[in-house]
C-alpha cells in the first residue's frame, strides 16, 4: 500500500462504499471456493459478511439522502453563544422583556390606573 493511500481523504460515504465493496469481494471469494473445500468456518464467515453488507447498505442509503443545505455545520457552529456567560445574560433579556410585555400587556394605555408612576417604587424595573 503507497503511502499516499494512508494520507489520501475522502468523505465517509467513498469510505463505505470502499468497504463495501471489499466485503463483497469476500463473498464472492468465498463463493468460487469449490464444494469439497468449504469448510464451516468459510460458511459462517459468508453469513457475516453477507449481514455486514446489509448494514453499510442501510448506512449507504441514509448517507445518500443526507442534503447538506439542511444540516449546514458552520451555520449551526454561528448559533451556539460564545460563552456561557453569553447564554445566562441572554436568558435574562428574554425574561425581563417578556415581563415588560406581560406589563403592558395588562395596561392597556401603558400607565398604571391608580396614577402613581407604577413598577417597584424606586423608578426601576424589577430586572434593573
Amino acid at each position: 500500500m503507497p503511502i499516499d493511500a494512508l494520507t489520501e481523504r475522502v468523505t465517509r460515504y467513498e469510505a463505505y462504499v470502499e468497504l463495501r465493496e471489499l466485503w463483497d469481494n469476500g463473498v464472492e471469494t468465498i463463493d468460487r471456493i469449490q464444494p469439497q473445500y468449504l469448510g464451516k468456518g468459510d460458511e459462517i464467515k459468508r453469513k457475516l459478511l453477507k449481514a455486514a453488507i446489509e448494514l453499510l447498505d442501510a448506512r449507504i442509503l441514509q448517507l445518500s439522502k443526507f442534503d447538506m443545505a439542511k444540516f449546514d455545520l458552520r451555520r449551526t457552529i454561528d448559533g451556539i453563544p460564545a460563552s456561557a456567560e453569553s447564554i445566562e445574560l441572554g436568558a435574562r433579556e428574554e425574561v425581563a422583556r417578556e415581563w415588560r410585555q406581560n406589563q403592558r400587556a395588562a395596561v392597556p394605555d401603558g400607565k398604571p390606573s391608580d396614577g402613581s408612576a407604577g413598577g417597584t417604587g424606586s423608578g426601576r424595573d424589577a430586572f434593573s
